[in-house]
This record gives structure tokens, C-alpha cells and sequence, in this order.
């Protein structure tokens, strides 16, 4: 078995402005607990089906954490990405963190995330799918026509990307579109967690 390698992440200036979509690729955790360490109130809500309607608010930002590695295929991230834009605000940010894994290539990490002085959090991750490639060229590409970058960031196989939506849409150009319900549960800063059934291959 090849051996586990530990990547660090500080991810004590990453500041999240207003809402925030919440679309990780396992539940680590680790926007929620980074919120906690920044606002005094978070609430989370939750988006159960992708065939229901957004019916309540755009998003100022969405967090993709580990989640393309997930997908296997190229199309199936396109896909994400242009529902992404099309729910975020015009200039709303999107934060991806992914590892670049070849064909015919295993990626074993422990994951460690420092959250603020006080505390970290760290995971495993193995992919052992050897039929299934992710390249942050990739990424980067599909972006190009929704996304402005902003950040682009390694460490070792890890990367990360902050990048700002480009243009204008209405609400309701995005709200008659086949989008998400919301389902509010309590004021405050709040995290939309998406779950994405839909885009595992």
C-alpha cells in the first residue's frame, strides 16, 4: 500500500463574506468549523434535492472542499461549476480544494487543516480509483468563461483556487432556471450545504 504523505493547510485568512454554499465532497467538517472560529452565530441550511427549485436567495460565496476529486468525469464538473455561477451573486467567490491525481495513480493524504491558534482538524483521504484523473489545468479551463482567478496556491499535489464570477444575471434569470430549495432554519451567518447526488460520474 503506498504510503499515507500529510499535507498542511492554514486556513486562518480565509474570510467568507455574507452566505456561504457549502458543497464538500465528504462531510469533514472543515467550513463549518472555520466559520465557528470567525462568527460569534452560524446556521446551516440544508438543500435537499437538486430537482427543486431555488426559491429563496442567491450565495456570496461557494466552497468546494474536496469535492471534483469525487467526479470522475470532466463533464460532471463542468456541469457543477456552471450551477455554481448561476447561483452565486455577479462578483460572488468560489474557494476549491483538490489534489491533482494522474491515471493509473493512488492518492493517499492526511489531510491537516489549521482552523485558527486554537485548533486543528485533520482527515484521511484515499483514492485508489485508477481510472479516474483530476488535473487542476482542467479546472482552471472550465473556468474560464464563468470565473475570474484570484488565487492559485500549492502544496505538493494540492491545490487551491479562489476566483470571483464574471458578468451580470438577474434573480430571475437565476430563479426560473431548474435550481435548489432552501429551507432557512435560523438568522444569522449562514452555510447552504448542497448535496450533489447528481454529479458522480
Amino acid at each position: 500500500m503506498k504510503e499515507i504523505k500529510e499535507y498542511t493547510l492554514d486556513l486562518r485568512k480565509i474570510k467568507f463574506n455574507d452566505n456561504l454554499l457549502d458543497i464538500s465532497g465528504d462531510n469533514y467538517g472543515i467550513i463549518y468549523s472555520l466559520l465557528k472560529a470567525n462568527y460569534d452565530e452560524v446556521s446551516v441550511d440544508y438543500v435537499e434535492s437538486q430537482e427543486e427549485k431555488c426559491e429563496k436567495e442567491l450565495y456570496n460565496n461557494a466552497a468546494l472542499f474536496f469535492k471534483f476529486s469525487t467526479i470522475k468525469s470532466s463533464r460532471g464538473r463542468k456541469e457543477l461549476l456552471k450551477e455554481i455561477s448561476d447561483s452565486l451573486y455577479n462578483d460572488g467567490e468560489i474557494y476549491i480544494w483538490d489534489y491533482n491525481k494522474r491515471y493509473r495513480e493512488n492518492f493517499y493524504g492526511k489531510i491537516i487543516c489549521i482552523i485558527s491558534e486554537e485548533t486543528n482538524k485533520e482527515f484521511l483521504i484515499k483514492d485508489s480509483n485508477l481510472i479516474k484523473a483530476l488535473d487542476e489545468r482542467d479546472i482552471l479551463n472550465a473556468m474560464n468563461s464563468d470565473f475570474d482567478i484570484l488565487d492559485l496556491q500549492h502544496n505538493d499535489e494540492i491545490f487551491f483556487i479562489k476566483a470571483k464570477k464574471k458578468g451580470r444575471k438577474t434573480y430571475e434569470d437565476i430563479t426560473s432556471g431548474d435550481k435548489l430549495k432552501i429551507y432557512s432554519q435560523q438568522p444569522g451567518y449562514k452555510i447552504f450545504k448542497r448535496i450533489y447526488k447528481g454529479f458522480k460520474s
